[in-house]
């Protein structure tokens, strides 16, 4: 946000005379070379440490990325069709769900089919919480690339941010709108040198 605009001032001008009342807020300071977080001194700041947890899934169905899906036209029905469903594959394995182990018939909770061709594999889901900068999260990407050119195995990335700053609106200021996607995912496939990556947009959104 612009100091220098009255957009800005308004904003200011409330938190001075009308928003009273405390409010906790997340704040990250980062090197903005390598992403570490930096030490800074704020009087009633909390610390708060990044939480990192693994989980296995064995016996997963994984939904097979062919080289025809990755070089075919994305504006056809058929590969929107496709990305959709292991846009929704990725959710469901990053949150653990049972659902990637076998088709699920409850008509009661869901019914969901993993996407064919699939093959079974243990899955590792790693879980990394806490204010991370864009640079930590690249940097982490790179090491897995790295290892999977070397396993010649995919892997998926999930980041959520906060439902306040929606990464959808790229570079530009918040305005009185709420909409926005605060989340992304993407497929790596190194066999192929490719990388998918899906985001969804709002009808809102300055940056889509």
């Amino acid at each position: 946000m612009d100091p220098t605009k009255k957009y800005f001032q308004r904003i200011k001008s409330r938190f001075d005379d009308v928003l009273d009342e405390p409010v906790e807020f997340d704040i990250g300071y980062y090197d903005k070379n390598t992403g570490s977080s930096l030490v800074f001194d704020i009087p009633g700041a909390r610390t708060q440490q990044t939480a990192l947890a693994v989980r296995k899934i064995p016996g997963a169905l994984v939904p097979c990325i062919s080289e025809k899906f990755l070089k075919a036209n994305k504006q056809s029905e058929d590969w929107v069709e496709q990305a959709q469903e292991l846009f929704e594959w990725i959710g469901l394995a990053s949150n653990g769900s049972q659902a990637i182990i076998g088709n699920v018939s409850d008509p009661a909770v869901c019914a969901y089919s993993v996407p064919e061709p699939s093959i079974p594999a243990d899955l590792e889901i790693t879980t990394i919480n806490g204010l991370l900068s864009p640079e930590s999260i690249l940097s982490a990407v790179e090491e897995l690339i790295i290892e999977a050119q070397t396993s010649k195995k995919n892997f998926f990335v999930c980041v959520w941010g906060h439902e306040d700053a929606p990464i959808s609106w790229g570079n530009s200021e918040h305005s009185f709108l709420i909409s926005g996607e605060n989340m992304y995912a993407q497929a790596y496939i190194p066999q192929q040198d490719r990388c998918v990556t899906f985001q969804a947009c709002c009808p809102w959104d300055t940056f889509s």
